[in-house]
């Protein structure tokens, strides 16, 4: 799902695999890690990742510069959120496809290469 940093959603929800992100949700999300520092991973660590009304726990910031994170939330899946100059790309891997999240999170990182 790629949202803008001012938390609009840019994927239609119901299309394929594309997360169903609440406006709210996508708000949050996009404005947070609008900031690319360590706000970023401050902010998502006291409240975590809500996404499709699912609460993850943030895990880390991956390159300490807030630009990607990754939350948890057990026998659920992982989320991947990354953010370009322009907007956010939010990712989910399901429990049962924990062996697919280093490819997901490859996936990710050349989508946003892209959109640099």
């Amino acid at each position: 799902t790629i949202i803008g940093l001012n938390g609009a959603i840019w994927t239609p929800s119901g299309a394929g695999n594309i997360l169903n992100i609440a406006q709210e949700e996508a708000t949050t999300i996009g404005t947070t890690m609008a900031t690319k520092d360590e706000k970023v991973a401050q902010k998502f660590a006291g409240t975590g990742i809500t996404v499709e009304n699912v609460k993850y726990m943030f895990l880390r910031d991956m390159d300490g510069d807030g630009r990607f994170m990754t939350a948890k939330k057990v026998q659920v899946g992982n989320l991947i959120v990354h953010s370009s100059t322009q907007a956010v790309i939010v990712a989910f891997v399901s429990d049962e496809n924990t062996s697919s999240l280093g490819a997901a999170n490859t996936a990710v990182q050349g989508i946003i290469k892209y959109l640099e």
